[in-house]
């Protein structure tokens, strides 16, 4: 297809295509002649992962370059890492301080062990050591047990993305690495707001139940360095106990 056309295709005006090609952030179209260049399916999953990046992410410029630069490598972990720690704002890795010792309590490390990953995510790592150093600094309860209610959480979202069905990236043929990065980056940035948002109506609502003077109803792990003595455990909604409770004058 030509400029023109490449430009319709991905709905993006043919003046930022020429902008992305001199920034070199899209590959060069192949020649036909001397004026004249065609471009492929490859230039529109560049343009929609760079749309992606600089219009819903927000990403300046720069780091949108860093993660073409990683898609470019094509290594699917490295490039997960990149584009995950792009979508959520942290440091890339040309900005960590490269220093073994990350002053928190906890380590990334730790979690990997303590969970059963697999190691090897080491950009995803290196960002959550950064993030640990900062609570720590805080001075937030940051212990492993703390981390990992955190962790668990995140885990089984992450089971479930996984399992959902073939094809979920744009096709039933495995995808490309822009598809790839593409994908990692809207899920990325959805989850984090979704989890904000599910995360604030959850505190909100336990709050007005505290306020409420309602006992709160553990239907979850305890939390860590809390005793929770069987008489303080409130029957569930669908108990017989708690039915009997609701139904008396």
């Amino acid at each position: 297809m030509k400029l023109q056309e490449l430009g319709h295709v991905s709905h993006t005006p043919v003046s930022t295509i020429k902008y992305y090609l001199r920034e070199g952030l899209l590959e060069p179209g192949a020649k036909r002649n001397a004026t004249t260049s065609v471009y492929d399916e490859s230039h529109v999953e560049r343009l929609v992962l760079i749309h992606t990046l600089r219009q819903v992410v927000g990403l300046p410029i720069e780091r949108v370059r860093e993660v073409v630069e990683v898609v470019r490598a094509g290594d699917p972990v490295t490039l997960m890492g990149a584009v995950q720690a792009a979508a959520l704002g942290l440091p890339s890795t040309t900005d960590a301080d490269g220093s073994a010792e990350n002053g928190s309590r906890v380590t990334a490390a730790q979690v990997v062990d303590a969970m059963g990953w697999s190691p090897g995510a080491d950009d995803a790592a290196a960002a959550l050591d950064r993030e640990l150093r900062v609570i720590s600094g805080w001075g937030i309860r940051s212990d492993l047990e703390t981390v990992l209610v955190y962790a668990r959480a995140a885990d089984a979202v992450a089971r479930y993305e996984l399992g959902l069905p073939e094809g979920v990236t744009g096709g039933d043929r495995a995808p490309s690495p822009d598809r790839l990065a593409t994908f990692v980056a809207r899920g990325v940035y959805a989850d984090s707001r979704l989890m904000l948002g599910m995360l604030a109506l959850a505190q909100g609502s336990r709050a007005i139940e505290r306020g409420d003077g309602a006992e709160p109803v553990h239907d979850g792990p305890t939390p860590p360095g809390r005793i929770r003595p069987e008489s303080s455990v409130v029957p569930g909604p669908s108990s017989p106990e708690r039915r009997l409770r609701d139904e008396r004058p």
